[in-house]
């Protein structure tokens, strides 16, 4: 079996018998597992780019719980016809990834960072959501922004990304009369969602606002 290990720079890729790969899937796992629950935010995030993504007061509010309510559902996820898949939480967290390893574990270190590989933070004004996120694994790390329409709590429609330059009316407008995205995001109700508390990114304490809060947080989480 051909097996890759991949790194920011290069991928190397070699044979190796079947069992020996089950065994490295088994420590792998097992590793970042481990790494999750002892190290909290183990990805490396450097000051320009936490600087980048904390700009204009994009950092996690503790206090934004259920800003969302009645607008979005929280007990399942959004998903488009080219299978992309996406979870909003009531307390502010946006992960989107692959759809399996969204709804068969609760445990969000078990499917970190490559099932899910986009970690944000979203607010809402009035029918339009906004989300600021990274990539992982990538590096450098590039903010990442994207607006959804909110047509009622099942429907969203993709409005505009762009990468580095936060979203701006004109901008909006500049794009919906060039050739708009419109995809259709439709909700889907899940029994076993990822828990966002065990998340490395809900762990970064650069992240939040209140740094007290997250303490008070990170304390209750042990």
């Amino acid at each position: 079996m051909l097996y890759c290990i991949c790194s920011f720079e290069e991928q190397v890729c070699f044979f190796l018998p079947f069992h020996s790969v089950q065994k490295m899937r088994s420590f792998f796992f097992l590793l970042l597992v481990v790494c999750t629950h002892v190290c909290g935010c183990f990805i490396k995030v450097h000051k320009p780019e936490k600087r980048a993504f904390t700009a204009n007061g994009w950092c996690y509010d503790h206090k934004s719980e259920n800003q969302a309510s009645g607008k979005i559902r929280f007990d399942g996820y959004y998903s488009d016809s080219s299978k992309y898949h996406c979870i909003f939480y009531s307390d502010g967290f946006w992960v989107a990834g692959n759809l399996n390893s969204l709804t068969t574990t609760k445990d969000m270190s078990a499917v970190m960072p490559f099932g899910i590989y986009k970690w944000g933070v979203y607010r809402i004004a009035d029918d339009t959501i906004k989300i600021r996120y990274l990539f992982t694994p990538q590096r450098p790390y590039v903010t990442w922004h994207s607006w959804f329409l909110i047509e009622n709590t099942e429907t969203l429609t993709h409005l505009i990304s762009t990468r580095n330059f936060p979203i701006t009316e004109s901008m909006l407008q500049a794009e919906q009369g060039k050739s708009p995205d419109g995809r259709k995001f439709t909700f889907i109700q899940g029994d076993s969602l990822p828990d966002m508390n065990l998340s490395w990114f809900k762990r970064c304490k650069w992240l939040w606002c209140d740094k007290a809060a997250y303490e008070t947080w990170k304390t209750s989480m042990k």
